[in-house]
């Protein structure tokens, strides 16, 4: 019954998931036109083809959570997510967008942005490749609660323990 986004989707796997866990509405966003073809082929492989409840965005992640702030600032009706999965890439730069990201740098303002679209209730799981970052919950609004959970998130039989990091983040509401 939750509402899901799922930023960087790639092939969509999340969404998948998320749809068989039986979310009421899950929107996916990647700025691929071709890997978001490949999310609704693989959402219609699994039998999850109801275009209501899956809904695929092909633009700029990071131009999507600006106009979404933006929409939940000002429309009262604007339905929040209540889980969002954001497992952007370490580094793009591509020609089809005027931003660049560098998750070492850009990591907090994206987790500020999902704040503002996330319920009250809501859980954002933010997850990264890169062995760089420095996670410093000082640089995330001051209402979030931060656990890591990488070791949850590696298979048992898998032989490197570094592949990826992740944290869950839960924003109290504000006064």
């Amino acid at each position: 019954g939750k509402r899901v986004l799922n930023l960087f989707s790639y092939t969509s796997s999340f969404s998948v998931y998320a749809a068989e866990g039986k979310a009421s509405y899950v929107e996916s966003v990647d700025l691929s036109n071709t890997y978001t073809e490949w999310s609704k082929e693989n959402m219609k492989l699994n039998e999850f083809d109801d275009d209501e409840k899956y809904n695929f965005i092909s633009t700029d992640v990071i131009h999507y959570l600006y106009d979404r702030e933006k929409e939940a600032e000002h429309n009262s009706e604007f339905k929040k997510f209540d889980l969002i999965v954001l497992d952007p890439p370490t580094f793009s730069n591509s020609k089809k967008t005027d931003t660049m990201l560098d998750i070492n740098r850009d990591w907090s303002e994206l987790v500020r942005l999902c704040s503002k679209i996330l319920s009250e209730k809501g859980i954002l799981y933010f997850s990264t490749n890169s062995r760089k970052l420095v996670f410093d919950a000082e640089k995330i609004p001051a209402n979030a609660t931060c656990r890591e959970i990488t070791q949850q998130t590696i298979p048992e039989d898998y032989r490197n323990t570094k592949i990826h990091r992740v944290w869950e983040i839960k924003f109290r509401k504000e006064y």
